[in-house]
């Protein structure tokens, strides 16, 4: 510790303190300009400079540090003179009021000159050419306005990594620039905004996506991301029932403030025109078939809420008394909160009385849940994302988190940066490998064989953990066993990957002291997604990398709230809390609490629930929230199926693709809209609060559920959705311990037991929740996809998401920014197959599988391995799960999504 006087006051701080935040210790206020919390100081601006006594020169106080018997003056005659020139220097340049502070009186120039008695000013501006750059559809760029503080260059360059901004040119015609002198538009910007929320004037700024262009006096909402497991915190700005603008909340401790495109800028679906503001009810003329009708709305007549309800009752009603519970089913969604999915699945279990009852989580991570919950006991992450930071190496394979996890991978970046060793393994050369000490790109299907291979090499070099395996772990020499085959060589021969790349990998996550391991559905969405799975799970236990910070396992999970859906039972086999529905002590004790008689049989999954539709065994569904026609494989299969199903009730926002083969339409609550809790992929439980109104006659999705288990003679009556979580957490060991109250003034790492208890970060500190303590490992061996390439289709096709788009894109193909940025489907293809096809970059390309076909743009790109495509299957008119292959991974019944065979073709 350190003594001072500032501005006479005597101040102790510790060493290594800056003289700016001495400062702020003690109350005293020194303005900045190119200084901000989470943001390093540079000193640019020259704003906060103070007197130090003895000094020959003003000091700028945000990177100058305290010294022992210092004497300090913040406003001295010298330093208010220097400052309010400096201002009066920046005013001269500066539009007034700039954007910002015209659209929300918070220009940070415009206010500072204000507080310093500073109008005109007396000097005379710089001319600027080409000062505005509107090529951006989500961001406006103001050159003008810009003081080259410099913080929009930090933002992009430390807090989120992408490092697209910089300086150009020099003198008075220095400016900032994108990737040298771009348009913001054509660049390489993610349109993340971190810029936007750095920059203090209106230099960089939002271009409004509402009618409403003014953000001025805009109500406040502290709420949650609506889009991938991350988990975001953003505070929604509202005016006249309408969100006109998203920032990142500093306090979010999943993202401490940062965004991505799609949280930032993707949130004006909700009052896009085509939401469904009013029952629906399927016109008899319109009889339901395959290839669907040109006019989807047209087979469909308002209706009355009552008449809506009391249809898709009775229909259930009906179908349950003639053919039995068995063939009903319901499809919830990891869209919506906690709650819902309880009601959901509570109303499919109770009401309808089958365990038929599954959402997304059965396409996304169900093989990763399947592996860890025979392997340690818990299908959770052991550890948050943010335990990077702490790590001496991340393996991430399978998953391309800068653009599917874009907040969750800038905390990876930034522990590059800080030393990290970074391992990245994927089929693609995912944007994240740059950032990679090394990249190991694979042919699709052989995860296993390489993983395999790693361990092989850390046994062989003595890198494992003994005193963990001997301790915690059991079934470890039927592993060494099954590695011993899987020799670099024959690794290489398998797999592509280089023997000498596989050992230098195998080494680097073997030495390292606290080793992380993230997954995504490259390595889940497989036939042997559970055996990738398992592998990883090995990987981790024989180096005895868990239980401890900067350590452990962690797919990361897809949708918003794919984790609490989970949790609160929305799976065919589990209860609420993975309680087994064939355990007869769990099953009595639901049954106590629902006062009903519960199923004993495990359920059916998404896919095998539509091939039971085509064989006549399930005649009618409840579908909240999902979209099967887009997101299940075989669409044409999909198709058959929605056309056969004899009654389908479909409870969403807009009208799907799958929506228009309902009989009765419902419309529901948008994100925004509603009141419940969610849970990102970090076992964070979060509150998101409305901000606006649904629109029309729209409901509340958990009271919409709650009226039809009335109609079906099954009451579920609550005051409020508080009351819904309430039992929810009673029947959920982990949740025990969480009310409203609490989630109100704090997030949550669950398990959470008790009242008095803080929640739990890092999983598996002394033992795991199995039968006797230890981790069981498995032995794999290694099996090739269900369909290879041939001659008839002799390349690899790969789907997934990109950056701009989600899922299906019910939502972000009607956010305007999103959609306007990538407006049309695309397939990647490496630069070699597309020569060998005639074909030129932008040409469109026709996709042909043993399913299917589309057509589309192609994209030559160097991403795709030789011999592979990639396909988003965002978009309808290019359906990627026509392509796709229903062939289930035995253990998690998850589709092979990201493997068969395809032929390109000339278009």
């Amino acid at each position: 510790m350190i003594a001072l006087t500032l501005d006479g006051q005597v101040v102790t701080v510790e060493e290594g303190t800056t003289l700016w935040e001495a400062a702020r210790q003690v109350g005293i206020h020194v303005p900045t300009l190119c200084h901000s919390p989470g943001l390093r100081p540079v000193g640019v601006c020259r704003v906060c400079a103070v007197e130090v006594k003895g000094a020959r020169v003003l000091a700028p106080s945000c990177v100058r540090l305290c010294e022992d018997q210092m004497v300090v003056s913040t406003r001295s005659e010298k330093v208010l003179d220097a400052r309010r020139m400096l201002i009066e220097l920046l005013l001269a340049d500066h539009p007034s009021p700039c954007s910002k502070h015209r659209d929300t009186g918070d220009c940070e120039l415009e206010l500072l000159a204000q507080q310093e008695g500073i109008g005109r000013t007396r000097f005379t501006p710089r001319s600027l050419d080409d000062a505005h750059d509107l090529s951006s559809p989500a961001i406006a760029v103001d050159h003008s306005a810009c003081i080259l503080c410099d913080r929009c260059i930090r933002a992009c360059t430390d807090v989120q990594s992408n490092e697209v901004i910089g300086r150009a040119l020099k003198g008075a015609a220095t400016r900032i620039s994108f990737d040298d002198r771009r348009p913001m538009g054509k660049s390489s910007c993610v349109f993340c905004g971190e810029c936007v929320a750095a920059c203090p004037t209106g230099a960089l700024w939002d271009k409004p996506l509402s009618a409403i262009g003014i953000f001025r006096d805009a109500r406040k909402v502290d709420s949650i991301c609506p889009y991938c497991g991350v988990g975001c915190g953003v505070t929604f700005h509202v005016k006249a029932n309408t969100i006109v603008r998203v920032s990142g909340r500093p306090t979010g401790p999943a993202n401490l403030g940062r965004l991505c495109v799609k949280g930032r800028y993707g949130f004006d679906y909700a009052l896009h025109a085509e939401r469904l503001t009013v029952p629906l009810v399927r016109l008899p003329e319109y009889s339901k078939r395959p290839e669907g009708y040109a006019s989807p709305r047209a087979q469909f007549r308002e209706a009355t809420w009552e008449e809506a309800l009391d249809l898709a009752a009775r229909t259930f009603r009906r179908v349950r008394e003639e053919s039995g519970p068995s063939a009903l089913a319901g499809f919830g969604s990891a869209k919506g909160s906690n709650e819902e999915a309880y009601l959901f699945q509570k109303l499919v279990r109770a009401g309808f009385g089958t365990n038929n009852v599954d959402h997304c989580t059965r396409l996304c991570h169900a093989s990763s849940v399947a592996a860890l919950m025979e392997t340690i006991g818990s299908g959770a992450v052991s550890n948050i994302f943010q335990d990077v930071l702490l790590a001496d190496c991340a393996l991430v394979i399978g998953s391309n988190t800068t653009e599917n996890h874009p907040v969750a991978a800038t905390f990876i970046k930034r522990a590059r940066k800080d030393g990290l060793q970074l391992i990245v393994m994927d089929v693609r050369k995912v944007d994240l490998a740059r950032h990679a000490d090394l990249f190991l790109q694979f042919q699709p299907g052989t995860d296993v064989a390489l993983l395999n291979g790693l361990l092989r090499v850390i046994l062989e070099e003595q890198l494992e953990d003994r005193e963990f395996i001997q301790a915690r772990t059991e079934n470890s020499a039927a592993v060494r066993d099954a590695v011993q085959a899987y020799t670099p060589e024959l690794v290489e021969k398998i797999t592509g990957v280089p023997a000498s790349l596989v050992i230098q990998a195998a080494r680097t996550y073997g030495r390292a002291r606290n080793a992380m391991v993230f997954w995504g559905m490259g390595v889940s969405q497989h036939t042997t997604g559970t055996d990738n799975a398992r592998c990883l799970i090995n990987l981790c236990l024989m180096t005895g990398n868990i239980g401890r910070p900067g350590t452990g396992l962690h797919p990361l999970r897809g949708q918003n709230n794919v984790q609490g859906a989970s949790d609160a039972g929305l799976i065919p086999m589990v209860f609420p809390g993975y309680q087994n529905v064939d355990d007869p002590v769990v099953r009595a004790r639901f049954e106590k609490a629902w006062g009903v008689a519960l199923d004993p049989q495990k359920g059916l999954t998404v896919v095998e629930i539509m091939s039971a539709v085509l064989d006549g065994k399930i005649r009618a569904m409840y579908m909240l929230g999902e979209n099967p026609f887009l997101s299940d494989p075989n669409i044409n299969k999909v198709k058959k199926a929605l056309a056969r199903m004899e009654f389908l009730c479909v409870q969403d926002i807009f009208l799907t693709e799958t929506a228009e083969y309902a009989d009765v339409v419902l419309p529901a609550s948008a994100f925004a809209e509603k009141l419940g809790t969610f849970t990102n992929t970090d076992r964070r439980v979060q509150l998101g609060r409305p901000a606006i109104q649904p629109p029309g006659q729209a409901r509340q999705d958990w009271e919409i559920i709650c009226e039809i288990a009335g109609r079906m003679g099954f009451p579920m009556s609550y005051p409020s959705v508080r009351e819904v979580f309430d039992e929810f957490a009673s029947l959920t060991p982990s949740y025990a311990g969480l009310t409203y109250d609490r989630l109100e003034r704090e997030t949550v790492l669950w398990p959470c037991p008790t009242p008095g208890h803080s929640g739990t970060s890092v999983l598996f500190s002394q033992r795991f929740p199995t039968p006797n303590g230890r981790g069981r490992l498995v032995p794999v061996q290694f099996a090739p996809p269900k369909e290879l390439p041939d001659d008839q289709f002799p390349l690899y096709l790969n789907t997934g998401r990109n950056l701009l788009h989600w899922h299906t894109g019910t939502m972000t193909r009607r956010a305007k920014a999103l959609d306007t940025i990538c407006p049309e489907p695309y397939v990647e293809v490496h630069e070699a197959d597309l020569m060998a096809l005639g074909v030129k970059n932008g040409d469109y390309v026709r996709l042909v599988t043993r399913r299917g076909q589309v057509q589309c743009r192609a994209r030559v790109s160097p991403r795709p391995g030789r011999g592979s495509v990639f396909l988003p299957f965002h978009f309808k008119e290019a359906a990627a799960n026509l392509l796709t292959i229903d062939a289930l991974d035995p253990y998690g019944k998850i589709p092979e999504f990201k493997c068969c065979a395809v032929r390109l073709e000339r278009v």
